[in-house]
């Protein structure tokens, strides 16, 4: 069991493909409305602050995970002791980030929504 303070970005890196399973033992989702708010809040102040040459850190907590061998010989896959929470609403504010990008008939956007997808779905 390792306990990790990865960047966000390392744990949605799309150019590799990690499976995070969720244990038995893992408590039901339980956060709710004032959480997602406080996260929506800090993703947005993030936003504000950001500058392409100096990324901005914000620190997300620990996660907690659990080598669970491979899958298909080569994918890496880790039981998710801690984090459960975190990693899912993250996962659902990219994935609306994308749908909206996908509505968008601007041309170029189709490279960033392939980009996005790729970060929560696994090939």
């Amino acid at each position: 069991m390792t306990a990790e303070s990865p960047r966000i970005a390392k744990v949605f890196n799309s150019s590799i493909d990690i499976y995070y399973i969720l244990p038995y033992f893992q408590r039901d989702y339980a956060w709710d409305k004032s959480n997602c708010q406080t996260l929506l809040n800090d993703i947005l102040d993030l936003y504000d602050i950001c500058q392409d040459s100096r990324p901005p850190e914000h620190f997300m907590g620990s996660l907690v995970v659990i080598n669970a061998g491979t899958q298909s010989s080569t994918t890496p896959v880790f039981k998710l002791a801690d984090g459960q929470q975190r990693l899912t609403i993250i996962s659902i504010v990219v994935t609306a980030l994308s749908s909206l990008i996908k509505k968008s008939s601007k041309d170029g956007l189709n490279k960033l929504y392939t980009k996005i997808r790729r970060m929560v779905t696994n090939s």
